[in-house]
């Protein structure tokens, strides 16, 4: 080691030059990754609309058929509220819809989404209470409050009963019908226990490939939850902006991926297993609390309808709807076998005489299509006695 006082301080000056361009160098590329991920968050939410799910174009020439009531200025309000709302985490089924009020689109901070003349949370033991269940169908995607199935459900069977009839939405965008039951189990865990519950399925159960009931979202609690365990600078990197936009722009150099899964016969055939089993627990449930249980089939825009009718429905629709036509007619001989009981009501066909769009997107109902089903629910309620709890 040198002991030359001028040459050690050549070299101490050399190395503070180095450690100062360094942290220089350091510095400047920690505010530009600061500044660049804060200007793609921007840009994410502006993008994305805070939820990653643009809004789809709607082609204002349907508008008249489609939406008769609204303005172009009005349906893109609704498309706004309907698109742009992110869901938030829930216990055991992963995700609810985020409380939320705007014009058209109200969810309470109970999780129900609004009908016209709500009823009061909780239910009043001396109105008849009808929770209903299902994906964004009966949340009633697209559509205003006061024309989803549920809000024209209450309407329907209160010209049928002497008591006031509150239906609560539970409809939730992605929900199939293990999700269904678990939330039906949650509520009356809670001790709030309805009169009737109505599930609508079809198209989110037989989205399911094979035996697999993993629900939307479970790759993000999966990262998550390993994270946990191990401190996280791999999974603080995976959730910045810049490795949102660069998963996105992988995604789209490979090319659009086609997540359709094609089932084979013995495939759909396991599908409507998992979904008999889950009716099974779910009116076990409601039998142990005096509920009337129904279960209503619904219709989808690749069986018994004309999708001449329906502009909505392209080539990649029909592939994204391929297990269902195959699955829809494997569904309805069970059904006519009485295998599913008297309170499985077989709505699938209800489009099949029909010449118009019914149809607001590629899977969604028209109001005036919600109602018509809403209508068939309460007529067959009727016609098997299931307007009432079985406590009654």
């Amino acid at each position: 080691m040198t002991s030359d006082p001028l040459l050690l301080h050549e070299t101490v000056r050399k190395f503070l030059r180095f450690y100062r361009f360094f942290a220089i160098v350091l510095l400047n590329t920690v505010v530009l990754l600061v500044v660049a991920n804060i200007v793609l968050y921007l840009g994410l939410c502006l993008w994305h609309g805070l939820v990653g799910r643009p809004i789809p174009a709607f082609p204002e020439q349907f508008l008249p058929a489609v939406y008769p009531d609204f303005t172009p200025q009005e349906k893109q309000v609704l498309a706004a509220e309907t698109w742009l709302r992110p869901q938030v985490f829930e216990d055991y089924v992963l995700f609810k819809e985020r409380p939320f009020h705007g014009k058209y689109v109200n969810v309470s901070s109970f999780a129900f989404r609004e009908v016209r003349n709500q009823g009061p949370w909780p239910p009043d033991a001396g109105n008849l209470n009808v929770f209903a269940f299902g994906g964004s169908t009966m949340f009633g995607w697209s559509l205003p409050d006061w024309q989803t199935i549920p809000s024209c459900l209450q309407e329907e069977f209160s010209a049928h009963s002497k008591k006031r009839v509150c239906v609560y939405n539970f409809g939730a965008c992605g929900y199939y019908s293990a999700q269904e039951r678990i939330l039906l189990e949650r509520l009356l865990g809670k001790g709030l226990k309805p009169d009737i519950a109505i599930f609508l399925d079809g198209l989110n159960d037989l989205s399911l490939p094979n035996d697999n009931e993993t629900p939307g979202f479970q790759e993000w609690v999966d990262t998550a939850f390993a994270s946990s365990r191990r401190m996280t600078v791999s999974y603080l990197l995976w959730i910045t902006p810049m490795a949102r936009v660069a998963r996105d722009v992988r995604v789209r150099l490979m090319g659009q991926t086609d997540s359709t899964v094609f089932a084979t016969q013995e495939e759909i055939s396991l599908m409507i297993e998992r979904y008999r089993r889950s009716k099974v627990l779910a009116e076990a449930a409601c039998h142990a609390f005096g509920i009337s249980s129904v279960f209503v089939w619904q219709p989808v825009p690749c069986y018994e309808y004309s999708t001449a009718l329906d502009p909505f429905f392209h080539e990649q629709t029909r592939r994204d709807y391929q297990n269902h036509s195959a699955g829809y007619a494997r569904m309805d001989q069970t059904a006519k076998t009485g295998a599913l009981g008297r309170n499985f009501l077989w709505c699938a066909d209800l489009q099949r005489e029909e010449r118009e769009c019914l149809y607001v997107d590629d899977s969604h109902y028209t109001a005036k299509f919600s109602r018509k089903i809403a209508a068939a629910i309460t007529r067959m309620c009727l016609e098997r006695g299931l307007m009432k709890s079985e406590s009654e």
